[in-house]
Order: structure tokens, then sequence, then C-alpha cells
């Protein structure tokens, strides 16, 4: 009865959708928004989410969860969306192509493992992890004495790898921190490192190093230090979250006291957990209820409540932590918040 209830239903909806009296055929570049977080799309008239998705997403199966990610809106009618709105397409990019059988609505595939989430801004995401990185290198100054060193300047640099460096060589630059501890547990978690740009070896000089500076993720700053570059792409494939994790937010990549939406956070669990990049967990901040007391002898315990206040996407593993995308939030999120697989 449900299988014949669900194909109903199906039918129904996309006998509504036929009659859209604009369908997306081509996408007018002036409404395709794209930005450092992903791709947004304006609504048009006559448009649809069975629609939209089929044009960017390559199927009309993922209408669910572009309505999903697009819950500020809000959307309160999945199948009523209004021109002007800007809808998030969540940075996806689709590989297979979706199948349907002839004369019958399609199931929608188990297509979890199948979609990628891009996330250009990849190279310039830090990390924390026990052991320092080895450093090859440091910067000791800058060509014309700058305070604030970024793109296109000529550094000079104090080599302390084993292995020369040589012209042509291209380097991550990072600002490690000091170690990091777990105040509850009394262990340490591990060393910050802050990717602040990227440098090219252009000259070998007598007692030091020349180099320029690629790339500038934030202010790079004399003594920031040298690293093999970690190859990285882009595209995040998405995949299933570990039943039974449970972490805690570290802190925010930019040390910063609040989180939200966008923001890098770091989480105590990592690839020995069974953390993997491209695996989604929820945030839940705990809230103690009391329940009334019926006797009006004793005062009833509290109840623990677990309300779930954000998600997190994971970018980089580490043995013992993993670098986090907040990819959504209800409120302002902190430190120490519980990082857990839904269902938990």
């Amino acid at each position: 009865m449900k299988k014949k209830w669900k194909i109903k239903m199906t039918l129904m909806l996309m006998l509504l959708w036929s009659f859209s009296p604009v369908a997306i055929n081509a996408a007018d570049e002036k409404n395709i928004v794209q930005d450092e977080t992903g791709t947004y799309y304006v609504v048009q008239k006559g448009d649809t989410l069975w629609d939209i998705s089929n044009f960017f997403l390559q199927s009309p199966w993922y209408w669910p969860e572009i309505w999903s990610v697009n819950s500020q809106i809000p959307i309160l009618n999945p199948h009523l969306i209004f021109p002007g709105q800007r809808l998030r397409l969540f940075g996806w990019k689709e590989a297979p192509e979706v199948l349907s059988l002839p004369g019958a609505p399609a199931e929608p595939p188990q297509i979890a493992a199948l979609r990628y989430y891009h996330y250009p801004l990849i190279n310039r995401i830090g990390f924390i992890q026990k052991d320092p990185e080895k450093s090859k290198g440091v910067i000791f100054k800058v060509r014309d004495d700058k305070e604030m060193i970024s793109m296109d300047d000529v550094v000079y640099i104090h080599e302390s790898g084993e292995k020369p460096l040589v012209p042509g060589d291209l380097l991550s630059i990072f600002r490690p921190s000091v170690p990091i501890y777990d105040r509850e547990k009394e262990t340490l978690l591990g060393i910050q490192h802050l990717i602040t740009g990227t440098v090219e070896i252009t000259e070998k000089m007598d007692g030091y190093t020349v180099g320029i500076v690629t790339q500038s993720f934030r202010v790079i700053r004399i003594g920031d230090q040298l690293m093999d570059r970690e190859e990285r792409t882009a595209d995040i494939p998405l995949t299933d979250g570990t039943p039974g994790l449970s972490a805690r937010i570290i802190t925010s990549e930019e040390r910063t006291y609040i989180m939200g939406e966008h923001d890098i956070a770091f989480i105590d669990k990592g690839e020995q957990d069974g953390v993997r990049t491209g695996q989604e967990y929820s945030i839940f901040e705990v809230e103690r209820v009391s329940p009334p007391n019926g006797s009006g002898k004793e005062k009833a315990s509290d109840i623990v409540v677990p309300i779930e206040v954000g998600k997190v996407l994971v970018l980089l593993t580490r043995p013992t932590t993993a670098t986090c995308l907040i990819t959504y939030s209800e409120r302002s999120l902190q430190s120490g918040l519980t990082v857990d697989f839904p269902g938990n």
C-alpha cells in the first residue's frame, strides 16, 4: 500500500510540475550568483524546485535537498517558490546519470555517495595535529621592510629542512600555535597550523633563499614557517558519517569565541575514530528541563535534552582531529558543543 501511495503521490506532483508556465531550459547568467561558499540561483517566474534541481544538478530528485539547505528563506511549501528568492545550490556537482524506468516514475536513487560539495577555499584551511609539521624554512625578512606581507611580496628565508629548497618549489606558509590542551581531561589535543599563504622559491643566495608570495590567505608575518604544500581537491565527495561517533568542537580556525555558518572549526576526533572527509555531522546543545514533581515530596531530576543547533561537513582529517566547515547554524555556536552522528 505504501509503495502504491508513494507512486500515486509522485505522479500527482509530476503532473502539477508539468503545468509550470516556464521551465529552466537555459540559465541566464545574471540569475546565477557564485561566491566562496558555492553557487546560488535567483528564482524566476514559473520555476520549480524540480526544474532547478534537474537543470543544475542533472537530476530532479535533488529537490528535497535544495529545499532542506534553504530553510532560512523559508520555503513554507516546496511546491510554491517565488521570483526573486535566492536559492543556495550547496556547491554540489553531480557525477552519475539518473536512470528511470519507462512507463513508471523513477525511485530516487541512493545518491549520497555520488554527490560532491565544492569548496574553492580548500587550500587555505589549516589543521590541528599532535606532532608539529616539519618546517622547511622560516621567513626572516621582507623586501622594503613592509609591516604586512601579502601577495607578490619578495621574502627572504632561512632554510631548516633536510632537503634543500630549489627555485620553482611551491610551499605553504604556516604559523604554528602554542599547544592546545583539553582542560577537562588534561590531555594534549595538538598544535594548530594556520595556513597564511603560499610562496614560490625564486633564488638561492649565499646564506639565505629568496621567494615570492603567490597567495596570501591572511596577513603573513616575519617568523612564519614553510612546509610542503598538500595537494587537495575542491570537490569533496559526500559520504555517510560514522554511527556512534561523538566529538566536541575544540575551537574555530580564527580563534573567535562565537562561530556560525561558513566558519571553519576543529573537532577532537579524527581518522583513527572513523572520521572521513565528506562526512556530515550534527551539532548539539544540551538543555536541562525540570519535569513537574507529581508527588510533591521529592524534587525530580532534570532531564538532559540534546537540541540540534547546526551541522558540520568534514573537509580535512588528521589522526586525532578534523577540520570542518559549519554548513548550517540556528544560533551562535561556541567551543565545547557536541558534534554527533544524528540518531546516536
